[in-house]
């Protein structure tokens, strides 16, 4: 991976920065620091260390342990979330790729997105730009590289979601919950069809799960059907929303 050893929390960091969860929260509940930690278990250390708010004021004895930020939040380099260095365990070609998918985020999403955003439209001009970064060649019915890791996947949300949520909402439903169903429950005729068209974004696929008086209930709430009629499909249905 180029760009130097990542920014992460090191050891004494991350001593400095439990020491100060632990005097803050003996703070508020009462008692020492060596008592509070003598009743907390590290998940709940964890999440109080992982919070957001641990930069926001109220928080500067915390704040103070953690390493300098390198600048704006969307500047290039590593993300000051990763407080657990994850990005190291990536090999040296997935840490490549996300250096990808960040520049590209930085640089082609984050600056437009507000503007489509407020206009309630979808940046279909980024579309090149996935086309061109070429993330999802693995799946190509004919590919012999590997799927990603689930690390690299990770990385990958948290990236796009980094500038956009939306946009890493669209990459998801497109390479998971579309190219997904295709790949597992497809006929080799459909993964043929479709996976190579939708690999170069040529084809995007969607996602429509909401509706009027049902959520994420899929198992016994969705009142919306699809009949077959001779070589069409009829659906019948009403949703509340679908992704691009």
């Amino acid at each position: 991976m180029s760009g130097g050893k990542p920014r992460c929390l090191d050891a004494l960091h991350l001593d400095k920065l439990t020491e100060a969860v632990l005097r803050e929260q003996a703070q508020h509940f009462g008692g020492s620091p060596e008592e509070f930690a003598a009743q907390s278990d590290a998940a709940q250390i964890a999440l109080v260390r992982a919070l957001g708010e641990l930069r926001e004021p109220g928080h500067e004895e915390i704040a103070s342990a953690l390493p300098a930020s390198t600048g704006p939040w969307l500047e290039p380099g590593l993300l000051p979330g990763d407080f657990y260095a994850c990005e190291q365990l990536l090999s040296d070609e997935e840490g490549d790729k996300v250096e990808r998918i960040r520049e590209f985020a930085r640089t082609e999403i984050a600056p437009i997105v507000d503007d489509y955003w407020a206009r309630a439209e979808f940046p279909l001009k980024i579309i090149d730009g996935f086309r061109e970064l070429g993330p999802l060649s693995w799946a190509d019915p004919h590919s012999t590289e590997r799927p990603p890791s689930n690390l690299l996947t990770g990385f990958t949300a948290m990236e796009l979601a980094h500038a956009d949520a939306s946009i890493a909402t669209f990459f998801g439903v497109h390479s998971g919950l579309a190219m997904g169903s295709v790949s597992k429950l497809g006929s080799e005729e459909q993964r043929l069809r479709w996976l190579p068209q939708m690999i170069r974004f040529e084809k995007i696929g969607a996602f429509a799960l909401t509706e009027p008086h049902s959520g994420s209930d899929v198992s016994g709430g969705l009142e919306t059907t699809a009949r077959r009629d001779g070589d069409t499909w009829i659906l019948n249905g009403s949703k509340r929303w679908r992704t691009r």
